[in-house]
């Protein structure tokens, strides 16, 4: 069945390609043929381990996202939607936005070919504000507006453990971004992604994509990863007839992650990411003459890093404590101006079960952000530079 329908696919491009650009016929015939000539024993084998696992064991499926401490989903009072790695390999998501189209009630839209539009509970546009989005507990939302822009979360989705949704408030541990719904995609420990993976694409929309990871061990105690990502996305098509809509992305990524175990009790986790590219689309921009507006068609840079750093220490099965600091450095540019900010987070949180009927967990947070706007137009009438600090703590007995 899949060499059927891999050689219908093939007789569909190889036509396609016929009467468009025939510069894609080499690389996607090529991988096609490659896709036929390699045996399905790894899929076969997935799917044998997901057939032997029982209801129970689907059902205690561990989640962190609601207390954050770990515990089995079925149990959580809120509702939890995980999305896995298997999930995400076989649904042919190519980003984040087009796996959380698995998820129950997340709403999401495409606006053109970089841009989305996420959201749970409705209030779906570009730029809401009321969802909480984390990347191994890192905050990725934009202090400009409180809310995400997607195309900078390139991230290699085969290095996703898993996508876990919370649909519902849940701001009081995890702040006032998290009014209708929290995501926390969790990564990879370094030591399941050992070893060399590489991966190559090309069709129409997806004008060429690649990416590269190793991973390998590093002394007795510590596992390491890094990978390299590249993708060049082409033009929606243009709503209005004669238009040019100019929106393809261009986009390249780089990262590692390392895993420490310092002694029995003590974990280090340390990662890092760097990307940049460019992105283009159409905008309307104010104009002092009739109509008093005008569609302007840009292209624009963005650039961003960033870094985490964990510490986890267990005294015992009841008690453990985490610390946490990141930075993330982004420069985006708008076709209204450039936007530029700076955040540092420090977090600490220790869970302690002193009795099977009671679960304490409590902690502290302190956030610092530096935004500086610079507009390209004179009739935005803004504050340049911005920078604020944020305490937090809380206490939760469960």
């Amino acid at each position: 069945m899949l060499k059927v329908r891999l050689m219908s696919a093939l007789a569909r491009i190889c036509q396609a390609t016929r009467k468009s650009k025939p510069i894609l016929a080499g690389p996607i015939v090529a991988a096609l043929i490659l896709a036929v000539a390699v045996p399905a024993h790894a899929q076969r084998g997935r799917q044998e381990k997901l057939e032997r696992m029982t209801l129970p064991e689907l059902l205690d499926m561990k989640v962190t996202s609601v207390s954050k401490k770990e515990e089995k989903s079925f149990r959580t009072p809120a509702a939890v939607f995980v999305v896995t790695n298997e999930e995400i390999r076989r649904s042919g998501a190519r980003n984040i936005p087009d796996a959380l189209r698995l998820v129950p009630g997340v709403q999401v839209a495409q606006i053109d070919a970089n841009k989305w539009a996420i959201s749970i509970r409705g209030f779906n546009h570009r730029f809401a504000n009321k969802l909480l989005v984390l990347i191994d507990g890192r905050s990725v939302y934009t202090p400009i507006f409180s809310g995400v822009y997607w195309g900078l979360q390139d991230l290699l989705l085969e290095d996703i453990e898993r996508i876990e949704v919370i649909r519902g408030p849940g701001a009081t541990l995890w702040g006032s971004n998290a009014v209708n719904g929290v995501i926390n995609i969790i990564t990879r420990h370094s030591k399941d992604t050992q070893g060399g993976y590489a991966e190559v694409g090309a069709g129409t929309l997806e004008h060429g994509y690649g990416s590269a990871r190793h991973g390998a061990q590093l002394g007795d105690n510590a596992t390491y990863r890094v990978y390299a990502k590249l993708s060049n996305r082409g033009d929606f098509d243009a709503f209005v007839p004669g238009a040019t809509p100019d929106d393809h992305w261009w986009n390249t990524r780089a990262g590692f992650r390392l895993d420490w175990d310092a002694s029995k009790k003590d974990n280090v986790m340390a990662q890092g990411d760097f990307t940049g590219g460019d992105y283009g689309g159409n905008t309307i921009t104010p104009s002092f003459q009739p109509p008093f507006s005008r569609i302007l068609t840009t292209r624009n840079d963005f650039m961003s890093g960033n870094g985490l750093v964990r510490w986890t220490r267990r005294f015992s099965d009841k008690s453990s404590t985490n610390l946490q600091f990141y930075f993330d450095r982004t420069s985006y540019e708008e076709p209204v101006g450039q936007l530029l900010w700076n955040s540092f987070d420090v977090e600490f949180q220790h869970q302690w079960t002193p009795t099977p009927r009671h679960g304490f967990s409590w902690g502290l947070g302190s956030r610092f952000t530096a935004a500086d706007l610079t507009p390209y137009f004179e009739t935005l009438t803004i504050s340049p530079e911005a920078s604020y600090r944020v305490f937090s703590g809380w206490v939760q007995d469960q």
